[in-house]
């Protein structure tokens, strides 16, 4: 199995600048959900339902860790049932055409672009945050594994990085 191997965006650019008590940053390895990062300490893990583009809902974990200089996390969402429940959907909607006058169009198999769709969505979520305003967006990836790259300053002045990706089924959103 192949790893996303992530360091903290902003351990690499506040390190220089981190307080002498600072608590130390080690690297954190996920074999279930397929990631490493680097966190400063061990991280707390919530697990949580991600609500998708198409009205599915995936699960996921979070992954926290906080330090005096702000947060850090590690979102990962399980899409490998993406096909399964849309096959779903789609087997239940035909059932129910003839009953419900549907047509052949309103069954839609929406799982190809539910996946595809899924690193943009997630970008979006985070560009739709309340006082917060985009300072650079790029196309962006990590050991091959493409994705995007945010940058924001919310309404008190923090900066906030992100990264989000998909690889192997997994939707990855790390944030800083």
């Amino acid at each position: 199995m192949r790893f996303i191997h992530v360091a903290a965006l902003v351990a690499i650019v506040l390190a220089p600048n981190r307080p002498a008590n600072a608590q130390e940053w080690t690297e954190y390895i996920n074999k279930e959900d397929g990631f490493s990062a680097v966190f400063p300490g061990q991280p707390k893990v919530e697990t949580i339902t991600w609500p998708s583009e198409y009205r599915m809902v995936f699960p996921g974990r979070v992954y926290v860790a906080t330090d005096a200089m702000g947060r850090y996390s590690t979102t990962v969402v399980d899409y490998r049932t993406a096909e399964k429940l849309h096959r779903a959907r789609v087997d239940q909607c035909r059932a129910a055409e003839g009953k419900n006058g549907l047509d052949g169009d309103s069954c839609q198999f929406d799982f190809a672009v539910e996946v595809a769709g899924a690193v943009n969505h997630a970008t979006w979520k985070i560009l739709q945050r309340p006082n917060s305003k985009l300072s650079h967006f790029m196309f962006y990836f990590l050991e091959m594994v493409t994705g995007n790259l945010i940058q924001q300053v919310d309404g008190e002045g923090n900066r906030i990085f992100a990264a989000v990706h998909m690889h192997d089924g997994r939707l990855y959103i790390h944030e800083a």
